[in-house]
């Protein structure tokens, strides 16, 4: 069903993209919306009972589907509809940068150049010297060279004599050479023009530029009438609301007022006593709902109505009280259980499955696109104009309508004569009466309510505050790069290797269980057949062991594309529409962590880009000395929480996490001490602030960090509710990159194993690591001279010798900590399949020995 989703998902924003007409554009909107949010509900679900990272190539495989269908398209509507509002706010802050002399943007895809050292006037004339010698020594080479291929020429004319041949039979040869050369570049093209229609190759330069030239000009086109049309659409709305309003308004409210009028005299004249009946208030409906007529009922309908009620009373009783029986068993269990080490704390996965807020809308967008769209033709309707009728009614009953505004003057007015018509009925009843009674007094109380936080930048406007953060460098531009840039591959035998780890793992029981019996009954017949002794033999069978648990882990490390996909459902989709971010299911805070040059960093920056967010580096390295106490820090946290909730969306970016979240005692507590405790003093304020954030707030913080361990791990997991594991490439995602970023670069290695063996040799190394190497290699310089000598992989060897892989220890201890977290953070192993079978046996033994008791 998640996929089937995703493909729907896929459809609606392509046809979102390129409808014409506003308003059915419009109501694809409303699918579009729903689509997602129902698609990031199901993901919820399936995190929450498989765990996260699962793999669905046994699913591709059954729907006959690609890998290529799990890439989440991200709609072009984030950036489309706010170009105008991007553009000045990217003005506005480069302004402010170059204004305070803060740093400009570094792209991230750019070439890394060191600076070139300082030279005194005599070391630059030595190197203009040795440059010049050079020059001088390969141009008398070449000229040596050329004499002595002319003498040797000389030599064999003296002794073969001359060779004159016939003209006919010459021109006869070069006609055969040149006819061979024609006929093989026409095979060659022949073959290449099939390899691409067939999409085994890729487009040449030339051919793909002017291709897509054309699609860019298409491009720009439609988008030109697309907002066209949407401008037009609304100048008419304000008019025809005007219209209908100053022409047709005063005849509306006066029909609504009369039939007001005549229900409540009716009402009045019904009843018993002649009282007034009471007018619903806005927020029960007004006048809507006064008007709608409920049917009476009989006895026996009220009889049926009040066993219900008692019915239903009677059962939430019931849940009532096995709830509370239930609590207390789970803690008494939690007290006997005690504090056991290396006891993970798993979330309940037992979860029922809850009533999809998205499904009435699709449904109802689904409804309304049938009955208006589907059967009309508008073949012919090449301007895709917006249609006066629907026009008119989406106006009058829409949803903030004309209608609804009118009837809220009517129900005013009414409730103005209802309260002047009691107040006579009043003043009558006391004349009669006499007046009575006195003032009741006593003043009660005011209940002290707890109010929200002290706003600590009152009476400041949001573009001086703006401008405060962009001086102190906490606001700031950032690359522009997309979630596509970080390449990786799909793993195509993920379940296949999943399925495989199963029955490993058991043969591996059954092997443990074998050799621990050879080593129970050694003796020396064993020793002579086996040949070594029983030291040896405990020491192979404890590596083979080590082995097989470090290969059992690689196969739940999530794939690049895993990463790729998580990023998107759980940062830029929310981010990016406020009807997802409202409804679906979301998280506040997002940890990256991973490798040095793993591509946290990047795509941290790809959400910010993809969604048009707000960007504010909250980073240790980033504070300033200026903050130095708590009350500098509180007011800091405050302005960026504030700027950002009023600038939605924003991204609050902290890089090494750990420094902030860090405790412990020993080594932990020293680092915390060396770095002075600047990192972690935000701790407190930040989470304040977290706390202060509404559900509808479009405000995500996302930390990044290359050693979680270092960090308090129970703070980390309460403050980051989602962790992404940056993993280092495998070698399909390797193989990729090494093409992708080479052509990039313009460049080309002509034999495909080369890049194979690169690949190869390049395991450990992360994907930023990788793509270092290839600027280093690949300067300005050598592209230009491509064309005189070709690149050969062998170039790459230097560069790659010089940087550092991800090294055992590392991964061991990233492995650690993953293992450590929740099964909503991490992969499902082999182990948590166990440990649920082992669980249920204990209930099914206590259940069987409570029963014999009784």
């Amino acid at each position: 069903m998640y996929i089937r989703y995703l493909q729907i998902m896929r459809r609606l924003e392509e046809c979102y993209d390129q409808l014409l007409q506003p308003q059915k554009r419009a109501d694809v909107r409303i699918l579009l919306d729903s689509c997602i949010g129902r698609m990031l509900e199901l993901k919820h679900q399936i995190v929450n009972h498989c765990g996260e990272y699962v793999n669905f190539d046994d699913v591709l495989v059954d729907l006959k589907l690609t890998p290529d269908v799990l890439e989440i398209p991200i709609p072009k509507y984030f950036l489309e509809e706010r170009q105008q509002e991007l553009e000045e706010r990217n003005k506005l802050l480069d302004a402010l940068i170059k204004q305070y002399g803060q740093p400009q943007v570094r792209d991230e895809t750019a070439q890394e150049t060191e600076p070139l050292p300082q030279l005194t006037p005599d070391q630059a004339i030595q190197i203009v010297q040795c440059n010049e010698r050079g020059r001088q020594g390969r141009q008398r080479a070449k000229f040596m060279k050329e004499i002595r291929e002319q003498e040797e020429r000389e030599r064999k004319v003296l002794e073969f004599g001359s060779m004159e041949s016939d003209p006919q039979e010459a021109a006869t040869r070069i006609q055969k050479i040149f006819k061979g050369f024609l006929a093989r570049k026409q095979t060659t093209k022949m073959c290449r023009d099939e390899l691409e229609f067939l999409g085994m190759e890729p487009t040449r330069t030339k051919e793909k530029l002017a291709q897509q030239h054309r699609w860019d000009q298409i491009l720009i086109r439609r988008k030109l009438h697309q907002q066209q049309n949407q401008q037009e659409l609304e100048q008419e709305r304000i008019q025809m609301r005007q219209r209908i309003k100053d022409l047709e308004g005063g005849k509306i409210m006066e029909d609504l007022h009369d039939v007001i009028l005549e229900k409540i005299i009716h009402l009045r004249q019904t009843s018993e006593k002649g009282e007034i009946p009471e007018f619903p208030t806005e927020e029960e409906g007004g006048s809507f709902a006064f008007l709608q007529d409920k049917p009476e009922l009989t006895e026996e309908e009220k009889l049926i109505e009040e066993e219900r009620k008692k019915k239903e009373e009677a059962e939430a009783a019931r849940k009532a009280k096995k709830g509370k029986k239930e609590t207390k068993k789970s803690t008494a269990k939690k007290k006997g259980k005690g504090k056991k080490k290396g006891d993970e704390e798993e979330m309940d996965t037992t979860e029922e499955l809850k009533e999809s807020k998205f499904w009435l809308p699709f449904a109802e967008g689904t409804q309304r696109y049938v009955d208006i769209w589907q059967n009309r033709f508008d073949a012919l309707d090449f301007g895709q104009k917006y249609d006066k009728a629907l026009l008119r009614e989406a106006i009058m009953e829409g949803p903030g309508g004309l209608m609804a505004e009118l009837r809220s003057y009517v129900d005013a007015l009414v409730r103005v004569e209802l309260a002047n018509l009691k107040a006579a009925v009043e003043r009558d009843k006391v004349t009669k009466r006499g007046k009575k009674g006195g003032k009741k007094g006593g003043k009660g109380g005011k209940k002290g309510k707890k109010g929200k936080e002290k706003d600590l930048t009152a009476g400041k406007k949001i573009e001086s505050l703006v401008n405060e953060l962009v001086w102190t460098g906490f606001l700031q531009q950032c690359p522009k790069v997309k979630v596509g840039d970080y390449v990786g591959a799909h793993n195509l035998m993920g379940a296949v290797m999943d399925e495989a780890e199963k029955v490993s793992s058991d043969q591996v029981d059954d092997m443990q269980k074998k050799w621990k019996q050879v080593l129970d009954n050694w003796n020396d017949n064993i020793e002579q057949q086996l040949q070594v002794s029983q030291d040896q033999f405990r020491s192979m069978f404890d590596k083979w062991v080590d082995q097989r648990k470090s290969a059992g882990f690689v196969l739940f490390e999530p794939s690049m594309s895993q990463v790729r996909q998580n990023t998107t459902e759980y940062c830029v989709l929310p981010l990016g529409s406020k009807v997802v971010h409202d409804l679906a299911p979301h998280h506040n805070a997002v940890l990256f962590y991973g490798p040095a040059s793993s591509g946290k960093t990047l795509l941290t920056h790809s959400v910010v880009t993809e969604t048009g967010s707000n960007f504010f580096n909250l980073s240790p390295s980033n504070l300033q000395e200026k903050y130095n106490n708590a009350k500098a820090v509180q007011m800091l946290l405050h302005m960026i929480f504030k700027v950002a909730k009023a600038m939605a969306p924003s991204v609050i970016y902290i890089d090494e996490a750990e420094k902030v979240f860090a405790g412990g005692k020993g080594k932990r507590k020293k680092k915390k001490a060396a770095d002075g405790g600047k990192a972690a003093r935000i701790k407190k304020d930040l989470l304040l602030q977290m706390k202060e954030l509404e559900p509808s707030d479009r405000v995500l913080v996302i930390g990044n960090s290359r050693c979680p361990w270092e960090a308090d791990n129970r703070e980390l997991l309460k403050f980051f509710t989602c962790m992404i594991y940056t993993v280092h490439p495998d070698y399909a995602s390797r193989l990729l990159l090494w093409n992708t970023l080479i052509e990039k670069k313009g460049a080309k290695i002509p034999h495909q194993y080369d890049t194979e063996i690169l690949a190869y040799m390049s395991n450990k190394y992360t994907s930023g690591t990788i793509a270092k190497v290839i600027n280093q290699t690949l300067t300005e310089r050598r592209v230009r001279r491509l064309a005189q000598r070709p690149l050969k992989a062998d170039e790459f060897l230097a560069a790659l010798s010089k940087v550092t892989p991800v090294f055992k220890e590392d991964f061991e201890q990233f492995k650690q900590f993953t293992l450590n977290l929740p099964l909503c953070m991490r992969k499902k192993r082999q182990d948590d399949f166990v440990k649920k079978d082992d669980e249920e046996d204990d209930k099914k033994k206590k259940k069987k020995t409570k029963k014999k008791k009784e």
